[in-house]
Formats: structure tokens, C-alpha cells, sequence
């Protein structure tokens, strides 16, 4: 569910804005730890185009969803699902490590990352941290104005990985473990808060 809350923190009125309940996210109660909505973001325009992003895990295949939705026209304070544009799938190996944090930048893209997909002893068991041709494992970076070919956004002319072959577009930066936050500063640098193991988290500043 995402709630309103209401603007008087003594109030008790928590509105919903989006019930995701019949989407059967998890498998199990174990996964119930990382599968789920994980992200969420509004659009730069919100405020004009009613549009939001969310990111969330679906079952049987089990995998991650990026999509679009918008505002109800009759209550501000409903989304209405009938509008959802499912904007990309990435298949999930594990129930863990799938991260999907979503963040609009100072350029208007829409940055969100994917975890390794977890898995036991950890490690990133599939290597795919250091393989540009998954998204898994990756922090990606969209135009969610634009479409490129058949895909449901546009790919930035200025993506590290754009046109290069044996990689996917949308990479902005890989060798990640489960980059859970994304933060922009007010000098536009990109912050992430990434999955240590063992011994350390992670800190890194995007260049």
C-alpha cells in the first residue's frame, strides 16, 4: 500500500493512494524481506502530468517491473492502475538483492538500480556486476519523455554504454552488489548507498 498521511501528525486519517495487495509480489514469507513495491518516484511534472514510477517484484516468472502510472482525474488522492505502462522487466534469479530505488535528476532522467538477485553464500554468484549485457547488478538511467526504437523509454545519447556493442543502453554504472540508495546533492553529484558483505557497507560517489 502507499498512504497519505495526513498533514497534521496528530491526525489518524491515512488515505491510500495505491493498493497493490492482488499483485501476488512475493513467493514466500521469506522473500517477503526484499520482494515487494521497492520503489517509487513522481515525474519532474507531477504537478502538470499526474505521471509516477514504480518498482516491484512479480511472480512466476519471478522478476522486477518498471512502470508508469498516473493520477486518477476525478481524486487527486487516487492512482488510477488502469493507467500503468509497464516500462521494462528484468528477470530476478533469487528473492533477494533486487534494490529498485527510483530517482529523477537534475537532467530530468530517471536513474534506479538493480541489485545482483542475492542468492547463497553471496558474492554475486552469476558475476554479473562486471557484465555489461544484463541490467542486474547495475545502476540504469532512462528518458521516460522519450522512446528509442521499441523500447517503452528513451536512451540517453550520453550513456557511457549507449551504441557500444555487447552492452545494454541503459547502463549508467556497474560493479554494484544491491544499491538500495540513490541520492542526488544539491551540486548534482550522485550518491549510493550499496549492500556491503561481511565486514563493510558501501558508500559511492557515481562519476
Amino acid at each position: 500500500l502507499v498512504r497519505i498521511l495526513p498533514k497534521d501528525e496528530s491526525g489518524s486519517d491515512a488515505k491510500t493512494f495505491l493498493d497493490f495487495s492482488d499483485r501476488k509480489m512475493e513467493a514466500s514469507e521469506q522473500s517477503k524481506f526484499e520482494e515487494g513495491l521497492n520503489g517509487f518516484a513522481f515525474h519532474p511534472k507531477f504537478a502538470a502530468n499526474g505521471k509516477f514510477y514504480v518498482y516491484y517484484t512479480q511472480q512466476d516468472p519471478k522478476r522486477a517491473r518498471l512502470s508508469e502510472m498516473r493520477v486518477s482525474k476525478t481524486d487527486p488522492d487516487k492512482a488510477d492502475p488502469s493507467t500503468e505502462r509497464v516500462l521494462l522487466e528484468v528477470l530476478l534469479p533469487y528473492w533477494n538483492h533486487h534494490s529498485g530505488n527510483l530517482v529523477f535528476g537534475p537532467d530530468g532522467m530517471l536513474y534506479f538500480a538493480i541489485g545482483d538477485g542475492g542468492g547463497k553464500p553471496g558474492g554475486d554468484p552469476l558475476h554479473w556486476a562486471q557484465n555489461l549485457f544484463v541490467l542486474n547488478a547495475k545502476i540504469l538511467r532512462i528518458d521516460v519523455d522519450k522512446r528509442t526504437g521499441a523500447r517503452e523509454y528513451g536512451i540517453p545519447s550520453d550513456n557511457p554504454f549507449a551504441g557500444k556493442e555487447a552492452a545494454r543502453d541503459e547502463v549508467y554504472a556497474y560493479g554494484v552488489r544491491n544499491p538500495w540508495g540513490l541520492s542526488f546533492d544539491a551540486e548534482g553529484g550522485l550518491w549510493c548507498a550499496d549492500v556491503g558483505q561481511d565486514l563493510f557497507e558501501e558508500i559511492n560517489l557515481i562519476e
